[in-house]
């Protein structure tokens, strides 16, 4: 059935300019054209299908030894439909087995007679990953056995594919936007050393002039090929009414009846070529997309993306066992979703079981996306309508009104932080007009996570924005990544924001710098700043004293141990009731001559006026005698204890401080205070990119482990 339609392409589309130019393109060079595929003095040969590039090389095997039948062995996981016509040929089909990571299991040499002796053994590349043939190499020595790399799945010569073959195989028609293309390249210099002198080319010409006797008309092929290429670039689109996973009887139809490739394939190959770089950065982009969406946004788990150090030909996904593999793949078709199963086993190997076992449970364990450009099409649309709100109705927010509720969440949080503090929001609200939403989050009614989200409205439009700093917080993984759960809960506020109609949302989640979380915010409608992210390091208070002081760098423990010598009188205001009004004075003098913004007054004011018994701030000042005064003052450092952390806001030092080295004889004093109060974390209060080099290089000197986060994302509702 064929309806209009947003949807996802199995294949790759050529576009209209390239279609019409084809037409025009009469003269162009048909060496060039597969530069990409050679390594040598390789010798090319154009076929419509990689099938036909083996029937080929087995009847000029049979013509060269003036044989009747042939013995080729190739890997139980293979696509029968490629091997047609070599049964039409009557060839023996032997399989073999493959190791965990698709490298040929050679038999033992016992196993091996009259009767299976192996003239032609094909080794596969799978899915862009080069196959360690070393061993195959010497195998094929030994009993003269024309070795061919199947390297359908490589879109172009790389480091070891194309190295060890007889004969390479490629299929450029799987890759680009052409009606067919398969090419086969002859090399001399493989293990069997095969003359390629003027003889053997003759007889390799007659085989080619054979398989072309009963052709029928390529062209016609090809013209119906761009005929629904351009169908689908309009956007008619074949519904996938199948929705079968499980093994099937394999089908034993013809493939394409013209072996030769058509001319307008060889046309359309150059304007693909041109842009292959591009073409190679957009499928591991599209990769690393599906990996996000079946991570993030399926929740499906046991399961790895099969890694390539090279280009793909499709995402290639390994499930755990069968089960799961199902399950996900008809979640994915239901969402429309372009999902596919492969290969379809050659019925020698179904019969069985027992022998090809890894086969039939490879087959079965693995699901595949398709990764070209085309995959954006209708991308959106379908991500929007049937994948977003996949799991929406298993999520809930229930609004927290009061402290005591909060904390009791809070309490179970197990990385807490400044900006998700219930007194932080308070005193946003009372220092600069935010109001405060916060929020318990429930997966399937089991709490999961709590957010506390700020608000506030344009004056005059009316328009509500809302930031969220460093959240959620999480207080039960259910099982998933850290990861997966803050996403889903974005993605649940998110709607949220929709029903309150807020006009913008701005996010600095507590979430790493990592790809697959950037894609999976971009995903969801949020688009990063161009600004630094709250990056920090925290130091473990955990081990004693004299450990901790052996994880300092070697330098920073010496300018502590110069600081200490000159005695500086250390006071510590738990809670900032003495020295408070010092502070503010010292700290607006630094800002207005170092010119930085840091912490407003009301602020400070705000914090001070919501402290309790979990939340405290603490002065520490370094005088140079026993008279607490202005004068006598070398430096101040504030921290904030909250939770199970002390965190450091804000570092002053004097002239005669940074003689005294006053600032690390006082962020000593700090991290012991909140060691010896039961503290088990020292937050350094921020160290990203923007931060003053010679603070950077102050905070680096803990050796704390340092974290990055992902930034600020900001989504527009409108």
């Amino acid at each position: 059935m064929i309806e209009f339609r947003n949807s996802i392409p199995l294949s790759k589309l050529p576009n209209f300019i390239d279609i019409l130019r084809s037409f025009f393109l009469h003269k162009f060079n048909e060496r060039k054209i597969v530069d990409i595929w050679l390594k040598g003095d390789e010798i090319p040969y154009w076929f419509s299908k990689s099938a036909w590039s083996l029937r080929a090389i087995a009847s000029f095997r049979i013509r060269l030894h003036k044989t009747s039948k042939i013995n080729i062995w190739l890997p139980s996981y293979f696509c029968n439909e490629t091997l047609i016509p070599l049964r039409d040929l009557g060839t023996n089909l032997f399989f073999y087995q493959l190791d965990s990571e698709n490298n040929p299991i050679l038999p033992n040499q016992a196993f091996i007679d009259s009767t299976n002796k192996p003239d032609l053994f094909i080794a596969v590349h799978y899915f862009g990953q080069p196959a360690n043939l070393i061993e195959s190499v010497s195998f094929c020595k030994k009993w003269n056995t024309w070795l061919i790399e199947d390297a359908a799945h490589v879109l172009k010569a790389v480091p070891g594919v194309g190295d060890f073959g007889d004969f390479i195989i490629y299929s450029p028609h799987k890759h680009l936007a052409i009606p067919d293309g398969a090419l086969m390249l002859f090399r001399g210099g493989g293990p069997s050393q095969i003359d390629t002198g003027e003889c053997n080319l003759a007889l390799f010409s007659e085989v080619l002039a054979d398989l072309a006797k009963n052709e029928g008309n390529s062209s016609s092929e090809a013209y119906i090929w761009i005929l629904k290429r351009v169908l689908q670039l309009i956007g008619f689109r074949k519904i996938n009414r199948k929705s079968d996973f499980l093994i099937k009887r394999p089908s034993f139809e013809q493939v394409s009846q013209n072996p030769r490739m058509s001319i307008i394939g060889k046309r359309l190959i150059p304007f693909e070529l041109k842009r292959i770089d591009e073409l190679e950065k957009i499928r591991e982009e599209i990769t690393i997309k599906w990996n996000v969406i079946l991570k993030y946004f399926f929740n499906f788990s046991n399961f790895e993306l099969s890694l390539s150090r090279f280009s793909r030909y499709l995402a290639c996904f390994r499930f755990a066992n069968k089960f799961e593999a199902e399950k996900a793949y008809m979640e994915l078709f239901k969402s429309e979703l372009p999902v596919l199963t492969w290969p379809n086993l050659p019925q020698e190997v179904l019969d069985d079981s027992t022998s090809h076992n890894s086969a039939i449970e490879e087959r079965l364990t693995r699901i595949f996306l398709p990764i070209h450009e085309n995959v954006n099409d209708g991308f959106d649309y379908l991500f929007r309508k049937n994948v977003i709100n996949l799991n929406l109705n298993e999520w809930s927010l229930e609004e927290i009104s009061s402290s005591e509720i909060w904390c009791k969440y809070w309490n179970k949080v197990e990385k807490q932080n400044l900006t998700q503090s219930w007194e932080y929001g308070e005193a946003k609200s009372q220092s600069e007009g935010w109001g405060v939403l916060r929020f318990l989050i429930l997966k399937n009614n089991i709490p999961c996570g709590i957010m506390q989200v700020l608000t506030r409205k344009i004056p005059l439009l009316g328009l509500l924005i809302a930031r969220v700093n460093r959240g959620p917080l999480l207080i039960n993984s259910l099982g998933y990544s850290n990861e997966v759960i803050s996403v889903n809960i974005i993605n649940a506020l998110n709607h949220e924001a929709i029903k309150r109609k807020w006009f913008m949302m701005q996010i600095a989640p507590e979430l790493p710098l990592d790809h697959s979380v950037e894609t999976a915010l971009q995903l969801i409608g949020f688009h990063k700043r161009d600004n630094c992210p709250a990056d920090s390091g925290l130091f473990s208070l955990r081990e004693d004293e004299s450990q901790l002081l052996m994880r300092l760098d070697g330098k920073w423990r010496n300018t502590l141990r110069k600081g200490q010598k000159f005695n500086l009188k250390i006071v510590i205001d738990n809670g900032a009731y003495q020295y408070f009004d010092l502070l503010l004075n010292y700290y607006k003098k630094q800002q207005a001559e170092k010119g930085f913004e840091g912490t407003s007054e009301k602020m400070l004011r705000a914090l001070a006026s919501n402290q309790n018994n979990s939340f405290r701030l603490k002065l520490f000042l370094a005088f140079e005698n026993d008279i607490v005064s202005e004068i006598s003052l070398h430096g101040i450092l504030v921290t904030i204890n909250y939770g199970d952390t002390s965190e450091y806001l804000i570092g002053i030092t004097n002239s005669k401080g940074r003689n005294s080295q006053a600032n690390s004889v006082l962020l000593w004093e700090a991290i012991l205070d909140a060691k010896h109060n039961g503290y088990t974390r020292f937050d350094l209060g921020g160290l990203a990119k923007n931060t003053p080099e010679g603070i950077a290089k102050f905070k680096r000197g803990l050796n704390a482990n340092l974290y990055s986060l992902s930034g600020e994302w900001r989504k527009w509702f409108f």
